[in-house]
């Protein structure tokens, strides 16, 4: 904890309106969404049926099944499909995977989420035969284990025969199962959206040539929302750099007391969530970032009664507005969104966006911290306020 003196807060029957941004990232409230696809209509499906190398795989949909395909009997590596959805934050992908042809030897199905513009991402593959399990993180450079086990007791093996592969991505937790049984599941931060995938592999030793069933796909979006950048943004979460946080901030009489996140960031996206005081004094809760330590740090603050401000320091006055869908039961849980980059900014309120910011006035590396009691006239001595999933993601 840190303590910050406190800020001016200027009420005024201004409000500003702004349009609806839609950006998502991790944190972002949303509805939950389904996708899915049972490979009856190829019109409706969610996969290509144009191969990108005809040379070496194909892609089809036939008799009520996705198939991936290598052209040649030699072919050595593995096939991708992606889905056609918007890139994903919080998802769980679930697919029925069958080995085709008449060899099933050396061969694996995988399914993926978070894919890149490089294809980086977290994979999970299961060796019918064997029943080796493993879940890998993609990376530019090459292929990383994460975890692997061997769950024979719990696959089907044989040509033709599927086996139900599921893949979990929420928040920095990634989880696999094996039909219906969760299998694996490790903590890694580094890629926070993308796409999901299906495919097929092999490592070189199966004499038929490379043949993969598909079915029944389901891809279900999770509160994370879909990571579309907003007007004027070029750059996404990509690294978790600290969090989620929680914990409790106690209001002083003169200073405030912060939460801070221990970054030096330009660019990142931030999210915080804070649990309405049952003191019904007025209250306001605040994030501040680009805090280089010499009191030059932005503070975006949303009082009790729905007004907002953003300051440069302790004083000078950006932009201010009103938010309409402020929680202020006791208890109630609020979420600020934050995302920045250079000169711009957005914020949501409980996954509404409410404002656009010029960020232009100071461009400097900084840290990011949350607080209470940002101004005299919202703070009532000795008062916690609860907060939770405090997280700060580097962009890219």
């Amino acid at each position: 904890m840190a303590r910050r003196v406190r800020g001016l807060f200027v009420f005024t029957c201004f409000a500003v309106v702004f349009g609806l941004l839609s950006f998502g990232a991790s944190g972002v409230s949303a509805q939950q969404r389904v996708y899915s696809d049972d490979m009856s209509s190829p019109a409706l499906g969610l996969f290509a049926q144009t191969s990108p190398d005809p040379s070496q795989y194909s892609y089809q949909y036939r008799n009520g099944q996705f198939i991936a395909q290598a052209v040649n009997t030699y072919f050595q590596g593995e096939i991708f499909s992606f889905a056609n959805t918007p890139d994903l934050v919080n998802s769980t992908t679930a697919v029925d995977v069958g080995i085709g042809g008449a060899d099933e030897r050396e061969i694996y199905g995988f399914v993926g989420c978070r894919a890149g513009v490089n294809d980086e991402g977290y994979l999970f593959l299961l060796e019918p035969t064997t029943g080796r399990a493993a879940l890998w993180r993609q990376d530019a450079t090459g292929p990383v284990l994460m975890a692997e086990t061997f769950v024979k007791q719990l696959v089907t093996p044989g040509v033709s025969q599927f086996n139900r592969l599921a893949i979990d991505c929420y928040d920095n937790q990634i989880s696999a199962a094996v039909n219906g049984t969760v299998v694996l599941s490790e903590f890694d931060s580094t890629y926070g959206y993308g796409l999901s995938y299906v495919g097929i592999g092999n490592t070189g030793g199966a004499p038929d040539n490379l043949f993969g069933v598909f079915d029944n796909l389901v891809i279900t979006d999770f509160g994370g929302g879909t990571a579309v950048v907003p007007a004027g943004f070029t750059k996404l979460p990509a690294l978790q750099m600290a969090g989620p946080l929680s914990g409790i901030l106690t209001e002083q009489a003169t200073t405030i007391t912060t939460a801070n996140a221990g970054v030096s960031l330009v660019d990142f996206f931030a999210t915080a969530s804070f649990v309405a005081p049952s003191n019904m004094v007025p209250w306001d809760i605040t994030i501040a970032f680009r805090d280089s330590s010499v009191t030059d740090e932005y503070r975006l603050t949303i009082a009790s009664t729905g007004q907002w401000q953003l300051n440069l320091g302790t004083s000078t006055q950006i932009a201010t507005g009103v938010v309409g869908n402020l929680l202020t039961a006791p208890g109630s849980v609020n979420t600020i969104d934050l995302l920045v980059e250079g000169a711009n900014g957005a914020a949501a309120l409980n996954g509404v966006d409410f404002a656009v910011l010029n960020l232009s006035a100071s461009v400097v590396a900084g840290d990011v911290w949350i607080a209470t009691a940002n101004t005299g006239s919202t703070t009532q001595v000795g008062r916690v306020t609860q907060y939770s999933a405090f997280e700060v993601w580097a962009t890219a």
